[in-house]
């Protein structure tokens, strides 16, 4: 059990292949091994936090984060900007949809615009993209 608690610690390794299989391994430790697993990513969690504080105060740490951030925004516009345009119309009827919500008219909203709503429910089956 040993290797597989620092199976789940570790950041990297932290990927299982499916989600049953990690229910499973999950459902096999016990409250002790549990509570160690989560007091080992706590701690972890608190020097990663303590590290990133005392860098984010360093101006060499600043200005490379944000030439990362720049060159990925360059680098990503059109994918970015191609998601708001895919993602326009189902945007659009949300907002009609909680205006006639805020009045208390959803009734009339459904009513008197089936197609926004039924796209409405559409996206909401599948996962955010």
């Amino acid at each position: 059990m040993r290797s597989l608690s620092i199976y789940l610690i570790d950041s990297t390794y932290l990927r299982i292949k499916t989600y049953h299989k990690y229910i499973e391994a999950i459902m096999e430790l016990s409250d002790d091994q549990t509570h160690k697993i989560l007091e080992a990513y706590k701690r972890k969690r608190t020097k990663e936090k303590e590290r990133y504080d005392k860098l984010k105060a360093d101006p060499a740490f600043v200005q490379r984060n944000r030439d990362r951030a720049r060159a990925y925004y360059v680098a990503n516009k059109d994918k970015k900007q191609e998601t708001y345009k895919m993602n326009k119309e189902i945007r659009s009827a949300k907002s009609l949809f909680h205006y006639y919500e805020s009045g208390g008219r959803a009734d009339e909203f459904i009513e008197k615009y089936p197609h926004k709503h039924k796209l409405i429910l559409d996206s909401q089956d599948k996962p955010p993209s």
